[in-house]
């Protein structure tokens, strides 16, 4: 009993032999860049919103997982979402002069800081984008905004917006 006792704080304590051969290096903890965090995030969060990749050892190959970004952001607020890096960075492409922005493009009206079109406002936001237009500008409240972007990437992801792609993103 003894022995069991000593041999279980020595390995509590770091004092055992060193791992086997077979044992997989230990993952690198990532850097987390706090600049543009909200409070309300944690490191964990923001890991996973990067899509941080680490390596799986199975057997002798090294597989790499990626975070689906729809998953983590089904676990995120609308808010906590429109302020994670990917997102400020798309918000910042898309909509450079802020959320009350309203441009045309080829006949077709982008509302808002994510630049939204009727028919995404419509479907995901279940109101019209119109009745928020006022003297050229876009009305509704960024907030407001914020959820109809996340409703839509639950379920489209990063496709409608083209600044993700020019970024890279998703």
């Amino acid at each position: 009993m003894k022995a069991r006792v000593l041999v279980a704080s020595a390995m509590l304590t770091g004092a055992c032999a060193a791992p086997a051969a077979n044992t997989p290096p230990p993952v690198p903890k990532p850097v987390v860049d706090t600049a543009f965090r909200p409070a309300s995030l944690t490191d964990a969060q923001i890991i996973r919103l990067h899509q941080f990749e680490h390596p799986v050892h199975h057997r002798r190959h090294v597989v790499k997982h990626h975070v689906q970004p729809k998953v983590i952001a089904a676990s995120m607020t609308a808010e906590q979402w429109a302020h994670s890096a990917d997102a400020l960075i798309v918000t910042g492409c898309e909509a450079p002069d802020g959320a009350t922005e309203l441009d045309v493009h080829r006949g077709v009206y982008y509302f808002g800081k994510w630049q939204m079109d009727w028919n995404f406002v419509h479907d995901w936001g279940h109101v019209d984008a119109w009745s928020y237009v006022v003297g050229g500008k876009f009305t509704m409240s960024e907030p407001m905004q914020d959820e109809i972007a996340h409703r839509g990437f639950l379920h489209r992801g990063w496709q409608p917006w083209t600044c993700a792609r020019i970024h890279g993103i998703g």
